[in-house]
């Protein structure tokens, strides 16, 4: 997958470590972890890109979830959820 500034670089698994962002406590992010990979991001991302919140996911951000995501940088650009592991992201 190509963006305009780049390539973006695909990762796997299993959410690690998931905290999700306290709105009532100034400077807290959501983060967390896939296949060794911190993640952190705030719904009051001012730069306009990347994830912002996963509050209103299909599927719920949980520590366990299988996920595949695109990423660059620090930036999550796309993200996949399966509530199973039988093939639900292979094309």
């Amino acid at each position: 997958m190509r963006s305009p500034n780049g390539l973006l670089r695909p990762i796997e698994g299993p959410i690690e470590y998931l905290h999700r962002q306290n709105p009532m406590q100034k400077g807290d992010s959501e983060h967390f972890a896939v296949g060794g990979h911190e993640f952190t991001y705030w719904s009051a991302n001012l730069d306009g890109s990347g994830l912002r919140s996963s509050a209103n996911f299909s599927v719920p951000l949980r520590d366990g979830l299988y996920v595949r995501l695109w990423y660059r940088g620090g930036t999550i650009c796309q993200l996949d959820a399966a509530t199973r592991l039988s093939g639900s992201l292979t094309p």
